[in-house]
């Protein structure tokens, strides 16, 4: 039966005199055993009565139900005449109980078991008819027994002041014969506590005109339009069912859609989540939602809807008494006031409106170098322009002249937090301080917060005023005033004081540490003494939504859901970010406002890259000549020795292969992409930058099967056949493959750029294509329309207006979201608020032969490097990846362990498979997989379908040369090990956090040999996952499970982001790498794949792909001067990709000494370049000196005097500018603290067990005896 009869069922149940057994259909769907023991009872039953639906678990129970059903007494309907095929009694029986369940209601199940114990067991008890109920209408708990089926019926009823506001609120009718809408009555209670009147209809799933049941969107649009009028100013939607809902019976559409009345409406709507599968005590000690994400969470995102906090639960009742749900009464209360809030932007004028602006800071890569951070996004151009519409659109604000006067000010003032060159009587002094809290004032609120959660951030900071941002005992609040708007710099939330160590990194020492007072305090001020109206986070991301709490589904101790309080959130997001905005969007309860992603464009060789070519367009002269020959070899490798030192040339090699080597080499540079500076939010692209950014999208596509394909076919060539070998001379052009990949895309986009400046099908092709024929020109039809459609969705992109409908209180559309040069233009147009995913949809079928390729690709490098088969893979795993993808990473994990996915006829994955051993190439590979966060919170599906096919595999009775995985656990389950934990391979970071360690330690220089970061990791991801784990802490399989490691792996599914692009890929791939070299005492390969076109999947070494990058965006002239166009965010973004590139090197060794060399003459000691970073960001260079110093100081680069000299030389003359600014007070400054666990006993503690149990490990290997495995 369905989840909303369990509770009836359970009532009715008391009334009759029959044994009821009951299984919901989520419990039957996500548990095997709970299949298993239904199968048992069945046996046991008298009757068994089946409410049928699509749900995958029918395929597994139909056969299993086939074998009882003649002589068992089945009673089986549905919603569609198919489900009713198990029935074995009279269908007219099966009819009439179907009449029951579908009235619903506590006293038609008491008729239906007294209906089928007289039909089917001889009971001689009173048969009654179905009591017919409503199946929509308007219901109010003081008018009770009595529907409305109008609404001005209602509101004359009512009786109230209809000029104030309205709310509508949907129920589902199960829920309304269950209890009365308890849940739904009690927000109602509260949002009228607040003067807004209330609509509480409630309706049933889907459209069925036989019995008069309207679907959702036409009870919504039935009851909350008046006159055609929207009549409400929110929805609080609680039925789990879409809004465009299912139709049944003939002829059965419903008359309006979904998306077109939500349109209509034009009002939020906000999903409350009501625990199905949990109870209140069990949800406040999980880690949060899981089973209840995809039709809680998912699918309301799918039509916009917002804010799911938790309001009750289905699980148990109020009182011992009672039948009605539990209510989480301040959870009611947050969201009427949310939702009250909401509606005051639609009735406030602009004028009176007061805006917080919030500007993200990540501290580890330098506050002062570093404000504004947001990825792919000018984030202070953009905050400018914002300031300037709202201007226009009447609020009372003084907008900058542009980012550069914004970012001026700032600096000036001082408002942001104390940092290296920053200390708090500095801001003070420069006016930074826009409002200064006394201990009394900050108290007030502290107290307000619950015990445990005052407690927790005492532990950590002490009592208030606590460590850091205080100035006479004040607690310091950061912010610049521009009338009812202010921008405020996000303030530290991990660490404290004008320094950045391993001391005060509290972050570091603990990843559940809470936010500091005067983050608390900043939120607070904000919100409820400043009196914001509205909060905006401005860029990919901030920290706040990252605090410590529960994945999905806050509490009121969970610090984001305090944090943000009662205020309406828009936040500016990225749109190829789905997996981070989800965060925001669950989290925090954010409304995004997507924007473009940057603009990207092929990159064109340069410098001596562009010599190499030249000589190599000699070959085809040279090779007939020995002498000419012989000379021209010795100049290639003379110039490609010293610009690809990681080349070999052998003393006889021939010409021939010389060429080939290096085209291969420039193919890795000419067939990448890079981007062309940043977007700046409301700036759609024009001229010819929309045709890069077209063109950036139309390139890609499957094999044989995009623009560039028809293009290479009226060559006479074949694009997969050119991408398997780059560096090959093609005869025809006496070019290489490589080349003619670029010239074909060229031609591409010199056709995407006719068709955008007017010109029909055939004239743009014959224009650029002058021998393409006809039946040629036919085949580019779909793709030409593709352009005009990605043009028209560009025009269509409205982010300002966007952004200006969440000020004013209005719906946000929803769209999807992902890289859009994997062909996504489906994201168009951007300013929509993007969902994610279904969680069961992955991996795709498509994604499934890429990971093959992956999987052989890996093995196969191994094998030709080694000589060996690896026998374990460590892996880290994203949610990003499996966006971007479809399950690119996922399907390589099933298919080492030799699994595959089963596809339902949906396309969802229903179950997996064992691959027989005789039909694998390779034994069974062994995988640790390094979870991320998001991954964890939002997709445990997943993360249980692969520890799923770990148990399946390490069960196999094989050979242990077969089957790594059974090798390996056998191996921990002697050795002492718990056989359940032997069998684990995911882990991640404890729940509630969402860090990895190493990068913070790293930026902090918190660690001084590689032991101290192998310590670090496993303690921040050492938490086991999968089988009901929820984040045990395992650091001892996890350690056991990296010493047996051979290969680390990552990999790039396109050009937007890359190696550099984050700091969380250095600290969870080089985590995992420097842990897995430790642990083991081997020379670990670290390895990276390649899936940025479907027709080049290869897997290369991480050093190759750091080297890629560097060429074809850090050291690349024409990136550079992109990123200049930006000032200081440009600056200080060049600056984290260099800061990153030294976080590889701290944990992999992997970055060759060349490409720092080229760094330091490149940003440091080239004038030009020194300039433009004083003027407008001085810090950022700081901060790139004091890495490259401290590189060389370590030992991780080694480089000439002269080079080491002119960088000490530049660093004394930034150091001596920066002290200029710096004023009063101490201060770090450029020196560089080491402090590690070691040092400070506190952190030393609670790296306690992990760091015993890495040395254990660690020692000759020593296998791990039993623990109790207590952090």
């Amino acid at each position: 039966m369905w989840d909303s009869h369990g509770p009836i069922l359970e009532r009715a149940s008391k009334h009759v005199d029959m044994d009821i057994t009951y299984y919901s259909s989520k419990d039957l769907s996500s548990d095997d055993d709970c299949l298993d023991k239904l199968i048992s009872e069945m046996n046991d039953s008298d009757i068994i009565l089946l409410y049928r639906s699509s749900t995958d678990f029918w395929d597994k129970l139909e056969d299993r139900i086939n074998l009882i059903k003649n002589n068992k007494k089945i009673v089986c309907f549905g919603s569609d005449p198919t489900h009713w095929s198990l029935t074995s009694v009279d269908h007219e029986i099966a009819i009439t109980a179907f009449q029951y369940v579908s009235n619903s209601g506590e006293e038609n199940f008491i008729r239906l078991f007294n209906f089928l114990g007289n039909n089917l067991c001889g009971m001689q008890v009173e048969v009654l008819p179905p009591v017919e109920l409503p199946w929509q209408g308007i219901i109010h708990p003081d008018c009770p027994g009595t529907v409305f089926s109008r609404t001005i019926d209602y509101m004359q009823w009512y009786g109230k002041d209809r000029t104030q506001p309205w709310v509508g609120i949907i129920a589902s009718r199960p829920v309304w014969a269950m209890d009365g809408c308890a849940v739904e009555c009690n927000l109602l209670r509260d949002l009228e506590n607040l003067g807004i009147n209330v609509i509480l209809i409630f309706t049933t799933f889907s459209k069925d005109i036989s019995k008069g049941a309207l679907s959702v969107s036409e009870a919504a649009e039935k009851y909350f339009m008046l006159d055609n009028i929207p009549l409400v100013n929110a929805v609080v939607k609680f039925t789990t069912a879409f809004v465009g809902g299912n139709t049944y019976g003939d002829d059965a559409q419903a008359s309006i859609g979904g998306e077109e009345i939500l349109s209509l409406l034009d009002v939020p709507v906000y999903q409350p989540v009501v625990l199905s599968r949990m109870s209140v005590e069990e949800w406040r000690n999980s880690p949060g939602l899981t089973s209840d994400i995809t039709w809680q969470i998912v699918f309301p995102e799918f039509e916009g809807i917002i804010e799911p906090l938790v309001i009750g639960s289905d699980k148990g009742y109020s009182t011992i008494d009672s039948d009605l749900r539990i209510v989480l009464e301040e959870r009611s209360r947050k969201i009427a006031q949310r939702v009250a809030k909401q509606i005051n932007l639609q009735r406030k004028s602009n004028s009176e409106k007061k805006v917080l602006i919030f500007l993200n800071n990540f501290p580890c890569a330098g506050v002062e170098a570093n404000i504004g951070a947001a990825a792919g996004l000018d984030s202070l151009e953009s905050v400018s322009d914002i300031l300037k519409r709202m201007k226009e659109e009447g609020y009372a604000v003084d907008a900058p002249e542009n980012g550069k006067e914004l970012i001026e000010l700032i600096l000036e003032r001082k408002a942001y937090s104390e940092f290296r060159w920053t200390t708090i009587q500095e801001i003070i002094k420069c006016g930074g301080a826009i409002h200064r809290m006394p201990v009394e004032e900050y108290n007030n609120y502290f107290k307000t917060l619950p015990e445990s959660t005052q407690a927790d951030v005492i532990n950590f900071w002490g009592e208030p005023p606590g460590m850091g941002m205080v100035f006479e005992n004040e607690i310091v609040i950061t912010g610049v005033s521009f009338g009812n708007v202010i921008v405020a710099v996000q303030p530290k939330r991990g660490c404290y004081g004008s320094r950045c160590d391993g001391e005060v990194c509290k972050i570091l020492h603990d990843p559940l540490c809470p936010p500091t007072h005067q983050f608390l305090a900043t939120y607070h001020y904000f919100e409820e003494i400043w009196g914001a109206d509205v909060i905006i986070h401005t860029g990919t991301h901030g920290s706040m939504e990252w605090t410590p709490g529960k994945g999905v589904g806050m509490t009121e101790t969970c610090y984001p859901d305090i944090c943000i309080g009662t205020s309406p959130h828009l936040y500016i997001y990225n749109s190829n970010n789905p997996p981070e905005g989800i965060v925001a969007k669950r989290r925090s309860y954010a409304t995004l406002i997507d924007h473009l992603q940057m603009t990207m464009t092929r990159v064109e060789l340069y410098d001596e890259y562009s010599d190499l070519e030249n000589l190599l367009s000699e070959y085809n002269t040279a090779c007939t000549n020995p002498v000419h020959s012989e000379q021209l070899k010795e100049q290639i490798i003379a110039l490609a020795s010293n610009i690809f030192k990681e080349l070999e040339f052998n003393d006889d090699i021939s010409l021939k292969d010389c060429v080939k080597i290096c085209h291969d080499a420039l193919s890795r540079i000419r067939n990448s992409q890079m981007n062309l500076g940043l977007h700046t939010f409301g700036r759609i692209p024009i001229g010819d930058e929309r045709c890069e950014v077209i063109n950036s999208i139309v390139r890609y596509g499957e094999e044989h099967d995009s623009i560039r394909d028809c293009v290479a076919d009226i060559m006479g060539l074949d694009l997969s056949i050119l991408y398997a070998d780059q560096g090959e001379i093609n005869e025809k052009y006496q070019t290489s493959n490589g080349a003619l990949i670029e010239e074909i895309g060229i031609k591409t986009r010199d056709i995407v750029k006719l068709i955008l400046a007017g010109f029909d099908t055939s004239s743009a092709v014959t224009s650029v294509m002058t021998k393409a024929n006809n039946i040629q020109v036919s085949a580019f039809g779909k793709f030409i329309d593709e352009i005009k459609d990605i043009d028209e969705r560009l025009n269509d992109s409205c982010e300002m207006d966007a952004l200006l409908r969440g000020l004013n209180g209005r719906r946000i559309s929803q769209g999807p979201a992902g890289p859009i040069t994997r062909g996504r233009y489906d994201i168009l147009p951007t300013g929509r608020n993007f969902y994610s995913m279904d969680p069961f949809s992955v991996p795709s079928t498509t994604a499934w032969k890429v990971g093959m390729r992956l999987a052989d690709g890996i093995i196969e490098k191994y094998l030709h490097e080694s000589g060996e088969i690896p026998e374990s893979i460590a892996f880290f795993w994203t949610m990003g990846e499996i966006i971007s993808t479809g399950g690119e990473m996922m399907s390589q994990l099933l298919y080492l362990l030799g699994v595959k996915p089963k596809w339902g006829l949906d396309g969802r994955v229903k179950d997996i498979e064992i691959i027989p051993l005789e039909e694998l190439k390779w034994p069974r590979i062994d995988i640790t997989v390094n979870v991320s966060c998001i991954l964890r919170d939002n997709l445990m599906n997943c993360i249980d379908l692969i520890d799923s096919a770990v148990r399946a595999v390490a069960e196999l009775d094989e050979p242990l040369d077969k089957n790594f995985v059974r090798k390996h656990t056998l191996e921990s389950i002697t050795s002492g090990m718990d056989a359940d934990d032997a069998l684990t391979r995911m882990f991640g970071a404890p729940p509630g956090s969402y860090i990895s360690g190493v990068n913070l330690a790293v930026f902090a220089s918190s660690w001084k040999e590689d032991k101290d970061l192998a310590e670090i990791f496993v303690k921040a991801k050492g938490y086991g996952y999968g089988n009901s784990r929820n984040g045990k802490p395992m650091f001892e399989q996890f350690a056991s499970s990296l010493s047996r490691v051979n290969v680390t792996f990552d990999k790039v599914s396109s050009d937007e982001g890359d190696i550099l692009a984050c700091g969380g890929h250095f600290s969870n791939v080089g985590g995992l790498t420097v842990a897995a070299r430790y642990l083991s005492g081997t020379d670990v390969k670290a390895y990276y794949g390649d899936t940025r076109d479907p027709r080049d999947i290869s897997v290369n070494t991480l050093a190759d792909e750091i080297r890629r990058v560097m060429r074809t965006k850090v050291l690349n002239p024409a990136w550079i001067e992109g990123m200049k166009q930006h000032g200081y965010k440009g600056a200080g973004d060049i600056m984290k990709k260099i800061s990153r590139l030294y976080g590889w090197e701290a944990s992999t060794k992997e970055v060759d000494d060349w490409i720092f060399d080229e760094v330091t003459a490149t940003f440091v000691s080239d004038p030009e370049m020194r300039q433009f970073f004083k003027d407008n960001n001085p810090y950022a260079l700081e901060e790139i000196a004091r890495r490259l110093l401290e590189a060389n100081s370590r030992g991780l680069w080694n480089t000439d005097k002269d080079t080491l000299q002119d960088l000490q030389n530049v660093y004394l003359d930034l150091e001596s500018v920066l002290e200029d600014l710096s004023g009063d007070g101490e201060y770090q400054g450029g020196s560089i603290d080491i402090f590690t666990s070691s040092d400070i006993s506190s952190w030393n503690s609670n790296m306690a067990n992990a760091s015993d149990i890495v040395s254990k490990v660690k020692k000759n290997q020593i296998k791990p005896e039993n623990t109790d495995n207590k952090s």
